[in-house]
């Protein structure tokens, strides 16, 4: 058993950082036990780019954010070894040169235990609310495209040293429970049961980075939750 899901794991890692896996099919259907929504085929998304990532990295972020109490965190230089501590917020791991990173223990289950790990998960908290890592148009997680999945791991490689291997399932499933919770929140505080589908497309919310994704999002929920505040 031990085995099977030491190979699962290996397999999905191989699958984020972009290397074909012999007989590896990752859709991470089994994080999406609890989603019931159809998928529309016809969806697109923006094409990632790097210039696409340089301007998301960096919008929205003031505006849409609680503000958070910095966490106190190690800091490890990759090109020298060295660790120092310093106070860090989650907007703020953006901006970390290239030979930094962010260190997180994890427990014995693969699990954050730590403020580096805590950094982590609020850091996930932002990247699910890029449209061009996380687009909202896809009503399922396990529908999410291929190269969406690498390119956010790697943006959690670029940012964080732990032991991928032993991680990587917990940090899936927190960003797949952040992404879940983001479009939640934007079904119930910004679906206004007194103005039309038409005047809710006309206003995107600040939260959301996309017009596009904002489209195809009301297109898939708004009848939907309309018709449970009528009933």
């Amino acid at each position: 058993m031990k085995q099977k899901r030491k190979k699962s794991i290996q397999s999905l890692l191989t699958s984020l950082r972009g290397r074909q896996a012999d007989n590896t099919n990752i859709t991470s259907q089994d994080l999406d036990q609890q989603e019931e929504h159809v998928v529309n085929e016809n969806i697109e998304t923006p094409t990632l780019s790097i210039d696409n990532l340089i301007s998301s990295s960096s919008s929205n972020e003031a505006s849409s954010q609680v503000k958070e109490e910095p966490l106190l965190v190690q800091i490890k230089d990759t090109s020298t070894g060295e660790v120092t501590t310093q106070k860090m917020q989650a907007d703020q791991v953006w901006n970390l040169e290239k030979n930094k990173k962010v260190m997180v223990e994890l427990n014995g289950d693969g699990q954050g235990s730590d403020n580096g790990s805590n950094l982590l998960v609020r850091f996930l908290g932002r990247l699910c609310q890029k449209s061009i890592f996380c687009p909202i148009s896809f009503p399922r997680w396990d529908r999410m495209p291929k190269d969406k999945n690498q390119a956010m791991w790697e943006i959690i490689e670029e940012h964080f040293e732990f032991d991928y291997d032993s991680g990587v399932n917990w940090v899936m499933q927190s960003l797949h429970n952040k992404w879940r919770s983001y479009k939640y929140k934007l079904r119930n505080n910004k679906f206004y049961p007194n103005k039309s589908k038409q005047e809710l497309l006309e206003k995107t919310p600040k939260e959301v980075d996309s017009i596009v994704e904002w489209t195809a999002f009301m297109h898939h929920n708004h009848d939907e939750k309309m018709k449970l505040v009528v009933s």
